[in-house]
């Protein structure tokens, strides 16, 4: 009889974290796009659209959805007090209609681009559109140039986009993890 009351005290336990620690709204994600499903990144028919977005460091942003250029005073919840009061980051502003197979990866309005092909972004949307087709063009030039598909510029180019991996998401996970952890200790 010990053991379900301690299952049941366990599971209640585990509830009230749950509530407590939330998963963020935002996390984490990855995904490869070709440049033939995205488009041009200055084009009224691209797949993405992305907008800048003002960052005061809050944790509590990996916890909000869609916010528009909102800036918050300081609080103890600031993770950036050895930087910048706020910093610069791209959200996604809209997924064109119709692209089923990319919202299943779950690419969203609201999602912040953290990463182009491995490495860290930090600027505005016209920066990375510009990186995205300066990226799509130089590919295509080093294809020209082995050979492949000569004459063509119908190479498609693909490369990955992480959004959501930024510190505050990475802090409060990391609280969660620990909680949860503890928690588990405990249940032993």
């Amino acid at each position: 009889t010990s053991t379900p009351k301690k299952s049941r005290k366990t599971k209640q336990k585990l509830k009230a974290l749950h509530e407590r620690y939330p998963l963020p709204t935002r996390m984490p994600k990855s995904i490869t796009l070709s440049s033939a499903s995205l488009g041009d990144p200055y084009s009224y028919q691209c797949l993405l659209k992305f907008k800048d977005e003002e960052w005061s460091g809050k944790i509590s942003d990996a916890f909000s959805w869609v916010y528009s250029n909102r800036m918050d005073n300081g609080d103890d919840n600031d993770i950036s007090s050895r930087r910048r009061k706020t910093k610069n980051r791209v959200l996604i502003k809209s997924v064109k209609r119709g692209w089923t197979h990319y919202n299943n990866l779950s690419v969203e309005k609201g999602d912040i681009v953290t990463h182009f092909n491995g490495e860290e972004f930090h600027g505005t949307a016209e920066d990375l559109r510009c990186l995205i087709k300066q990226y799509i063009q130089k590919k295509e030039e080093e294809e020209e140039e082995m050979g492949v598909q000569e004459g063509s510029k119908n190479v498609n180019v693909e490369f990955t986009m992480v959004f959501n991996a930024e510190e505050g998401t990475a802090i409060a996970l990391r609280e969660r993890a620990i909680c949860f952890k503890e928690a588990l200790k405990e249940r032993r």
